[in-house]
């Protein structure tokens, strides 16, 4: 059965973290949230033109390929197959990300898979200021970050509708979507009760 995303949920598992070269995250989507992005004050994040950006969080089952990284507040690991993480994709990264589902085409589906895949970094003296783009080399982050700048990775991002062989997958983040949803109770006298 199809199962359309709309409404976000409220139960948060960990960030799938894919800051470093080659680390990838492979994900069967649970779960999808567009929401608008913020600053650390709360603020809303405006575009040069003016307009609220945005930011889309998928809930995934990890799948095998992962090598991206979670951690629990005190260890980093990578997380198992099955597991449920988050991705995060903001600016460049969701721009990457609505490009590969149109060319699938049609609405986000529980049980699409999505590779992410960080290819390059870009360095940034201070906000907005950007003192290299495309960083392939490790020593060039690794001075970058001596000097107190900023590493943003850039990704790209694969999007596909699930396999045959992968059924049983889809069955399983239906039923994980199903557990994150809050259920809706309705009153004796409703006419759908």
């Amino acid at each position: 059965m199809t199962i359309h995303l709309d409404n976000p949920t409220s139960t948060r598992p960990p960030v799938l973290s894919t800051r470093g070269f080659g680390l990838r995250g492979v994900g069967m989507i649970v779960d999808k949230e567009q929401r608008a992005r913020k600053d650390q004050k709360g603020d809303p994040i405006l575009s040069k033109l003016g307009r609220p950006t945005y930011e889309e969080v998928l809930t995934v089952t990890v799948l095998e390929g992962t090598t991206g990284t979670i951690t629990d507040g005190h260890d980093e690991r990578v997380p198992k197959p099955g597991e449920l993480v988050r991705l995060i994709f903001k600016g460049p990264a969701y721009a990457e990300l609505i490009d590969a589902r149109k060319r699938v085409g049609g609405n986000t589906q529980v049980g699409d898979v999505v590779t992410v895949t960080t290819t390059s970094a870009t360095t940034w003296r201070g906000a907005g200021d950007m003192a290299d783009r495309n960083v392939t080399d490790p020593d060039v982050v690794r001075r970058a970050r001596d000097k107190s700048w900023s590493v943003s990775w850039n990704v790209t991002a694969d999007y596909r509708r699930p396999r045959a062989d992968e059924l049983g997958l889809v069955e399983e983040a239906e039923a994980h979507h199903h557990e994150l949803r809050p259920a809706i109770t309705l009153p004796d006298d409703d006419a759908f009760a």
